[in-house]
C-alpha cells in the first residue's frame, strides 16, 4: 500500500483539469449549463480528498482552496443563487484565486489551519523552535495572501487574454506557494 502513496497524492491535481476539460467539452452558455463542470470537479475533489485522507496523505492546502471554489460554485448553482452565480461568471479565473486568498488570510489569522501543511510532519527540538516556525508560517501566509490577491486582481483586469488572465496568475500562485513552503522547511531545519 505504501508504494501507491505517491500515486494517490497525484489525485489532488485532478479536480482543476477535470473542471477545465469538462468546461471546454461542454462549452456552457447558460447558468444551468455550468452545473455539470462544477459538479464533476466537486465530485472528483471529494473522491481525491477521500483517498488522500484514507491513505494518510496531507491534502495540499492550495488545492483544498481551489476545491472550495468548486464546492461553492456547485452549491450556488444547485441552490440557484443568481447573484452569486453571476459574480462567479464575471470573475472567471479570478474567482478561484479569491478562494485561494481567503484561505491564505484565514491560515494567517488561524495558524492551526496550517496553510503550508508542514508543522505536523516536523519534529521540533524545543517549544521556542515550534513557536518560531508557526510565526514564520503565519508571516508567509500573509505574504501568500498578498500574492494571491494581487494575482486575482490582475487576472480579473486581464480577462480576455488567456495567457495573462488564466495561465500567468496561476503560475505565479503555484510557484510562490512552493517557494514559501520550501523556505519554511529550510528555516525549520536550521
Amino acid at each position: 500500500m505504501n508504494r501507491l502513496k505517491p500515486y494517490i497524492k497525484l489525485l489532488e491535481y485532478l479536480p482543476l483539469p477535470s473542471f477545465l476539460i469538462s468546461m471546454h467539452l461542454l462549452q456552457p452558455q447558460s447558468m444551468s449549463d455550468w452545473l455539470a463542470p462544477y459538479l464533476f470537479a466537486s465530485t472528483v475533489a471529494i473522491i481525491a480528498m477521500g483517498f488522500q485522507a484514507f491513505h494518510g496523505n496531507w491534502i495540499n492546502r492550495l488545492y483544498l482552496s481551489i476545491n472550495l471554489y468548486f464546492f461553492s460554485g456547485t452549491l450556488g448553482l444547485l441552490l440557484n443563487w443568481v447573484e452569486f452565480n453571476r459574480l462567479n461568471g464575471q470573475l472567471a479565473a479570478a474567482g478561484m484565486l479569491i478562494w485561494v486568498s481567503i484561505f491564505a488570510i484565514t491560515a494567517g489569522i488561524w495558524p492551526k489551519l496550517n496553510l503550508f501543511n508542514h508543522l505536523s510532519t516536523i519534529t521540533f527540538d524545543s517549544t521556542s523552535n515550534r513557536k518560531t516556525t508557526i510565526k514564520l508560517s503565519q508571516k508567509y501566509a500573509f505574504v501568500f495572501f498578498i500574492i494571491a490577491t494581487l494575482s486575482a486582481i490582475f487576472s480579473y483586469r486581464a480577462q480576455g487574454n488567456l495567457l495573462l488572465s488564466d495561465v500567468g496568475p496561476f503560475i505565479l500562485v503555484f510557484t510562490s506557494f512552493s517557494i514559501l513552503k520550501s523556505r519554511i522547511i529550510i528555516n525549520t531545519e536550521k
